[in-house]
């Protein structure tokens, strides 16, 4: 992850950067590699992660959030959709 945070008013002043970050921001956008997210939406996703479900023995997992959430087992992806139950195996 990436994260670029920041205020407009940090970008003005002495050594005015606003020509640094808007270049940057052509750099990186309409990159099909890459996720594009709010801040919220970020804060959202991590809490619906960190609210998975799993079963004792680790092969079935419960998203109980209203978001798709992701998760990386033994090099497999697996998409757990919202408010579902998902075999692991």
């Amino acid at each position: 992850m990436f994260y670029v945070w920041g205020h407009s008013w940090e970008y003005e002043g002495p050594g005015n950067k606003w020509g640094e970050v808007e270049k940057f921001f052509k750099m990186v956008s309409q990159n099909p590699g890459i996720y594009y997210t709010t801040q919220i939406a970020l804060v959202d996703y991590i809490n619906a992660y960190k609210n998975l479900k799993f079963s004792v023995d680790k092969t079935m997992v419960t998203n109980l959030s209203s978001i798709n959430v992701f998760v990386k087992i033994n090099g497999k992806v697996f998409t757990i959709e919202a408010g579902s139950t998902k075999q692991l195996n």
